[in-house]
Parts: C-alpha cells; structure tokens; sequence
C-alpha cells in the first residue's frame, strides 16, 4: 500500500486520494519526476515498485529550490525507477 511508504516518517499521514498531509494539517505538494501533481491522485499513476526513491520535505526548510514555488507547507518528492539516471 502507498501508505507504508510513509510509516515510520513522524506525524505525516496519507490521506484519500494520495494526500500526504503533516500533522498540522497541511498538505504536502506533490511531485512526480520533478512536475508537480495538482489535479490527479499520485496514487493512481504510480505502482509502489516503480518508485526508486522518495524525498520528503514535511516544512519549507530544505526544500529544493526548484520545487519551493509550488510548496507553501511542505513537498514530497516521488522518482520513479530510471527518471535518475
């Protein structure tokens, strides 16, 4: 489940949808391949054995700087198997 990719990460929680939220409520943004998601669930796109690694940023602070436009809370990062290379 896409929701184990989460366990063990303090306070964030997935919601409906894919919505990773930390614990102040907020919603963390969305990326996939460095695009940001907006109107479809990651959930939906991503098989959890595609994924190659996954960033989490559950505050503004160390967020690239590429990604901090589009995150006012926070982002998670999702790279999916040979985006890397």
């Amino acid at each position: 489940m896409h929701e184990d990719l989460f366990s063990g990460m303090g306070g964030i929680r997935v919601r409906s949808r894919g919505r990773v939220i930390t614990p102040s409520e907020c919603d963390l943004t969305i990326f996939l391949d460095g695009v940001v998601l907006t109107e479809t669930a990651w959930t939906d796109l991503v098989h959890v054995n595609d994924i190659e690694a996954i960033e989490v940023y559950p505050r503004l602070g160390g967020i690239p700087v590429w990604a901090r436009r589009d995150s006012p809370c926070g982002a998670v990062i999702i790279w999916l198997k040979g985006s890397l290379r």
